[in-house]
């Protein structure tokens, strides 16, 4: 069942952004989502079997309003700084660690792109 949703989600992806629905890429798209799919269907399904899967799809749909509306602020930040006269006095580069309990990879990855 993994393959076969992962396939899904990458055939459609790819019929959105392909722009191509004639015969000779509809098949290149469906054979490139196969190996795709295959190489990469656990990683995307991995802990599938989780008791509490409910739970977590509820605080991702509630997380992200709050992500996206975190990367509108940041882009409107970067252009200030991009477009600011004083540009190089503002920007202050640093490394930060971060301490988390995460333990799942899905979370780890989710708590990475919202750092970046």
């Amino acid at each position: 069942m993994a393959f076969t949703v992962t396939f899904v989600i990458l055939f459609i992806f790819w019929i959105l952004m392909s722009g191509y629905f004639d015969f000779f890429h509809i098949p290149l798209g469906i054979i490139s989502c196969t190996l795709v799919a295959y190489i990469s269907h656990d990683l995307l399904f991995k802990d599938i079997k989780s008791k509490n899967k409910h739970i977590e799809v509820i605080r991702f749909i509630k997380y992200l309003p709050w992500l996206l509306y975190q990367i509108v602020l940041a882009n409107l930040h970067v252009a200030y700084l991009a477009l600011h006269p004083n540009m190089p006095k503002l920007i202050d580069p640093h490394i930060i660690k971060f301490k988390t309990k995460l333990k799942k990879d899905m979370s780890l990855v989710t708590f990475a792109n919202s750092i970046t």
